[in-house]
């Protein structure tokens, strides 16, 4: 990790960053990984970040990409970001060009410290930073980070086509304890909305499918889980 020390950004700066983003010509290199970083003050700004990686990526040059970033506090920022870019908004065309590009940028990119990526953009000890500690998405344990935020403008609906599944296994069995614990029965709806839509259908029907003790009524899409209390 880098010693130059963070920087909060005023709220005319994040306004700035996300007309900068906006406009029809891509950001200057040290413009995109400034506002990179400042993206873990405000969600918006990560969605609009990524969205203009989307029609600019291909214009950017790495390797400046990469010594820029790695000046930064956090460096692992922009591996995060890049890989929600790549699994949540990468035209599949591009994926293997993508990949190759962004493993130039994140070359011995090292990770954060097992800190909150978003910093003061969730209440305090609430649920969503509690959920992100306790059970953080693949993509942020990868680089470091603790939490479970998309930064994908409607992801849920674009979730129902996707069909991605961001959490491990161990988060997943966390989640279906913690379900149990509260219900007796559940679907696969109640599940996938426990994951926050992190999670694919076809994961969350092989998971309660696969748990010890689970018994299983109804057909496929209705279909009802339940636990004896016996065996929570």
């Amino acid at each position: 990790m880098n010693s130059t020390k963070i920087r909060i950004p005023t709220s005319d700066e994040l306004n700035e960053s996300l007309n900068l983003l906006r406009g029809k010509n891509p950001p200057l290199t040290e413009d995109w990984i400034r506002i990179a970083q400042w993206t873990r003050f405000d969600p918006r700004l990560a969605e609009e970040w990524l969205t203009a990686l989307g029609r600019h990526w291909r214009t950017l040059l790495p390797i400046s990409f990469r010594e820029s970033n790695l000046k930064q506090h956090t460096p692992a920022v922009l591996g995060l970001l890049l890989e929600q870019y790549r699994a949540f908004l990468c035209p599949k065309k591009d994926r293997a060009l993508f990949k190759l590009w962004s493993a130039v940028v994140l070359h011995r990119t090292p990770k954060a410290r097992g800190e909150g990526f978003l910093i003061g953009a969730l209440p305090f000890a609430g649920t969503a930073v509690r959920e992100g500690a306790e059970k953080p998405a693949a993509f942020y344990k990868k680089w470091g980070f603790l939490g479970q935020e998309v930064f994908v403008n409607k992801f849920a609906l674009k979730q129902e086509s996707l069909q991605r599944t961001a959490l491990g296994p161990e988060e997943r069995r966390l989640i279906l304890h913690d379900l149990f614990q509260r219900k007796r029965r559940i679907t696969i709806s109640d599940y996938l909305e426990a994951c926050h839509g992190l999670i694919s259908r076809r994961i969350a029907q092989m998971d309660l499918e696969a748990m010890p003790k689970v018994r299983a009524e109804g057909r496929t899409r209705g279909r009802i889980y339940s636990k004896n209390k016996s065996s929570r």
